[in-house]
């Protein structure tokens, strides 16, 4: 599953460092649901934040895991 923002082709994906940004379709990685969870598919690791005093959002497992609520 990709995440785009409407209007633009910048992709929700993941940087080779766990990163989670938003790239042109050539670095577009997938996301898989995994309940309230997502989950890289790159480096199969949940999205998670690294702390509240950071903000950044990453793709790795053993930070704060972030539940996500889908809507539509």
């Amino acid at each position: 599953m990709y995440y785009r923002i409407r209007g633009t082709s910048r992709y929700m994906s993941v940087s080779n460092n766990a990163y989670v940004g938003f790239y042109n379709w050539i670095g577009a990685r997938g996301w898989t649901r995994n309940g309230t969870r997502l989950i890289s598919d790159y480096n199969h690791q949940a999205m998670s934040l690294y702390s509240k005093d950071n903000g950044y959002i990453y793709a790795w497992d053993e930070y704060t895991v972030l539940d996500v609520r889908f809507v539509g």
